[in-house]
């Protein structure tokens, strides 16, 4: 498991790898991102890839610069919130989502929703989940949410224990 991977030492990469292939294969999510902050460029760079049964590098287009809330992405890392879309045809989405988002999504295939979880330490943001679904999946449940946050909290203890 991911909490004994933490506690043999493994490290970030190898931890990392585990929580996303234990996201692909528990969850029906369609694809899944972690991407990392690069501190001298300040862009959420894509690191963490799994997209599912139709591969179309849509992991690679995820990289984005860290600004001021102008965008869905940007507004969770300022709220420090997390950030669920449960139908992304709505209107009130469609200004928030980024014009290089919509492109490369619709290009592959429709998705319904997607969740954005900003991960901090120390109060900066470090990471960010990212998770998509199409209108065959159901909308994440609390379960699927409170694993969420524990994979959250693990990488969080992943980040502190290789910081020191």
């Amino acid at each position: 498991t991911v909490e004994e991977a933490l506690n043999a030492g493994l490290s970030v990469h190898e931890i990392f790898v585990r929580l996303i292939d234990t996201m692909d294969h528990c969850f029906y999510f369609n694809r899944i991102v972690i991407s990392i902050k690069k501190k001298e460029t300040n862009i959420m760079a894509p690191r963490f890839v799994r997209e599912g049964k139709r591969p179309d590098g849509f992991g690679s287009a995820m990289g984005f610069k860290i600004e001021p809330a102008s965008d869905i992405f940007n507004s969770a890392i300022d709220q420090k919130a997390d950030i669920i879309v449960k139908d992304l045809k709505k209107e009130c989405f469609r200004y928030q989502v980024p014009s290089w988002y919509m492109e490369k999504t619709a290009r592959s295939f429709p998705v319904k929703g997607l969740g954005i979880f900003p991960v901090f330490v120390d109060g900066k943001i470090v990471s960010m989940v990212y998770v998509d679904w199409d209108k065959k999946a159901p909308e994440p449940d609390a379960n699927t949410l409170a694993y969420i946050q524990k994979f959250k909290e693990l990488m969080i203890r992943a980040f502190t224990l290789h910081a020191r």
